[in-house]
């Protein structure tokens, strides 16, 4: 799985946490909300990574975990209006549940926008943690 930016998804928001784990395993929890183009729904989807070396993205052996879900009740409104409270609050659920700590500040993004041009530009500003890949089978 991935974050796949694309023509007509209206890109809500984008996330990521740098989490610690036991005061040993550090890692990262990164995310997005999303709508495509004749849904109702907005999906969130987001990745959970254990660092196991100084390498990232395609060429890292760290471990990757990707989790996809619905949320049926939320609408462009309220996710303007509540959208830093409410990923603060899913990431703060994952947190607890899974029992880590966070290593930094929460970085959210909003493009607010189904141009993809407009959030890749957002990724572009932030190169610490915003890894880009073109789709596969697109050089």
């Amino acid at each position: 799985m991935t974050i796949e930016i694309k023509e007509g998804r209206y890109m809500a928001a984008l996330f990521f946490l740098p989490v610690q784990l036991n005061n040993d395993l550090e890692g990262d929890l990164m995310g997005a909300i999303y709508r495509d183009p004749g849904e109702t729904a907005f999906t969130m989807i987001y990745r959970m990574r254990w660092y196991r070396d100084a390498s990232c993205g395609l060429n890292s052996n760290d471990e990757k975990r990707w989790y996809k879900g619905v949320l049926e009740r939320l609408t462009i409104e309220t996710a303007e209006a509540h959208e830093e409270r409410a990923v603060g609050g899913i990431a703060g659920a994952l947190l607890v549940v899974a029992g880590m700590a966070p290593r930094g500040p929460i970085s959210l993004l909003r493009p607010r926008s189904d141009d993809p041009n407009v959030t890749i530009e957002m990724f572009r500003a932030h190169p610490e943690w915003a890894h880009m890949f073109p789709a596969a089978g697109q050089a």
